[in-house]
């Protein structure tokens, strides 16, 4: 999940998008988007296998398209 979410990636744009506010309204941003994060991934952690049957597919099936696709990008770099 660490590398979902990725926050060393995330920091500045995290700097960028609230260079303008104060540090109090800034920790705050940072503490509700932690915990957004926190939630999104907690749901699909838990709820990730009914939703792929809920579509019909498997997680070979995901893993396949997933290689595919990076397969794909690698070949265009």
């Amino acid at each position: 999940l660490f590398s979902i979410v990725d926050p060393p990636g995330a920091i500045p744009v995290y700097v960028a998008m609230t260079s303008d506010r104060s540090q109090p309204e800034r920790n705050k941003i940072a503490l509700m988007t932690s915990l957004y994060f926190v939630l999104i991934l907690a749901s699909f952690f838990l709820a990730g296998s009914y939703i792929l049957s809920f579509f019909g597919l498997t997680v070979p099936s995901l893993r396949c398209a997933g290689g595919l696709t990076l397969l794909i990008s690698v070949f265009r770099l």
